[in-house]
């Protein structure tokens, strides 16, 4: 036996260097996005004539940079995948090429358009091509692991927040309050020192993100994932221990959307819990959800607007309860407006707040950069080809849906690293880049 043609074992070995290198490559950029602070622009955290600290973040260039490494690991990873002889689905691609003009003719003008455009098309995209990976099951348990395990570090810097470091800050706002605005560049007495004081007084965890609402909303996912690994695990009969430590995470998750006090996020995980034991529960209602999963993968992120919408037309601006989702109408009404007038090529990622200004409703009282929702930033901001990357968002949460009656796709025959010597390059990867 002489092990087949020798030309064919080079091109299968590396066809598997760079589908496994581009697939880490790419998950340690999604990773590394979670665990760095990315500012608008580099600036001080404090006042500088206080202090000369700044704050610990990547500026724009930086992001650019990830950008550009996150193309390269994604053509790496497709190349691979030609190399090892299996289909490139081209219809996943081109709704994310369809983008790519309204966000250059943008960036054209102004390049903060490119820095926030940059990394909504690098995640789409990384997204389309792990779909590709994902057709590995080594390959693809291996990056699920990567990914999942970013909700580690966020619950131990969401602890530390509402721990130590609101302690700490409490204190010296107690004993010296004027010293601590003037740090902030606030006047005592100013209607901002008095919603710092606000905003001090509650201590809610966000990681390394601008909101706490996205730290909710990543956990609330993480947490289901950390649920979904501990019953696999105990049908699996991975031992007690596997089983247990993935259960706890998920509670910890839990707790973590509970302190953030967002109402999304702990909606999505209730909902999120509700299906999972209705699905673990009973097999009827099991076979329903299989048979009404991309139904379900649609309909659940229109029904989230639609009472955004129930409560702006029932409710209105005259009722004096819940006011988060009054603001997100606003919002919607906003961003509805912003594209309306712009249906061709929007106002670009950085247009969105001058543009909502021209047209918001006279009750509004924010000045958002964006209306919080990508099914609404992305058509207002890039035009028709934000409505070609919703359009991909949905086929890609079809077949997640759809996925759930599809039998076992067969093993792929290109043979994969070890798992255990991947994890740990994972993770060296993913180290230097947040360091």
């Amino acid at each position: 036996m002489t092990g087949g043609d020798p030309g064919d074992r080079v091109r299968r070995r590396v066809a598997s260097v760079l589908r496994w290198g581009g697939g880490v490559a790419i998950a340690s950029v999604m990773v590394g996005r979670c665990l760095v602070l990315l500012p608008p622009q580099v600036f001080f955290d404090v006042d500088p004539a206080v202090t000369g600290e700044r704050l610990a973040g990547i500026a724009p260039s930086g992001s650019l940079g990830l950008d550009v490494l996150l193309l390269v690991a994604c053509a790496a990873a497709l190349l691979g995948e030609v190399l090892a002889g299996r289909r490139i689905e081209a219809w996943l691609l081109l709704p994310v090429a369809a983008g790519i003009p309204s966000l250059l003719h943008h960036g054209a003008m102004d390049a903060a358009h490119l820095w926030r455009g940059g990394s909504w098309a690098g995640g789409l995209l990384g997204a389309v091509v792990l779909a590709h990976l994902g057709r590995d099951r080594n390959l693809r348990c291996v990056l699920l692991g990567l990914l999942v395990a970013v909700s580690v570090p966020l619950l131990l810097r969401g602890a530390s927040q509402i721990g130590p470091e609101h302690a700490g800050t409490t204190a010296l706002w107690k004993d010296q309050p004027v010293e601590v605005l003037h740090m902030q560049g606030l006047e005592a007495g100013s209607s901002a020192a008095r919603q710092f004081a606000q905003r001090l007084a509650a201590p809610v965890p966000r990681g390394w993100f601008t909101t706490t609402n996205v730290y909710g909303g990543v956990l609330a996912g993480a947490g289901l994932l950390w649920a979904g690994l501990a019953v696999a695990s105990r049908r699996a009969r991975c031992g007690t221990t596997w089983t247990c430590a993935a259960a706890a995470t998920g509670v910890a998750c839990a707790l973590a959307v509970i302190a953030t006090h967002s109402k999304g996020a702990m909606a999505a995980a209730g909902l999120g819990i509700l299906l999972m034991v209705a699905i673990l529960g009973h097999a009827s209602i099991r076979q329903r959800v299989a048979r009404l999963g991309p139904h379900l993968a649609i309909l659940l992120p229109l029904a989230a607007l639609a009472v955004v919408a129930v409560r702006g037309l029932v409710f209105g601006e005259t009722w004096t309860g819940e006011r988060s989702l009054l603001y997100r109408w606003q919002y919607l009404l906003e961003s509805v407006r912003v594209t309306r007038v712009h249906p061709l090529v929007g106002v670009g990622p950085d247009g969105f707040q001058d543009a909502a200004m021209v047209v918001r409703p006279p009750a509004a009282t924010e000045e958002v950069l964006s209306s919080h929702a990508m099914f609404l930033d992305w058509p207002a901001m890039l035009g028709l080809g934000g409505v070609a990357w919703i359009a991909l968002v949905g086929l890609l949460a079809w077949r997640i849906g759809g996925s759930w009656k599809a039998e076992d796709a067969p093993e792929d025959p290109v043979a994969s690293p070890p798992s255990a010597r991947v994890a740990f390059w994972s993770a060296l990867v993913t180290v230097t880049l947040v360091l």
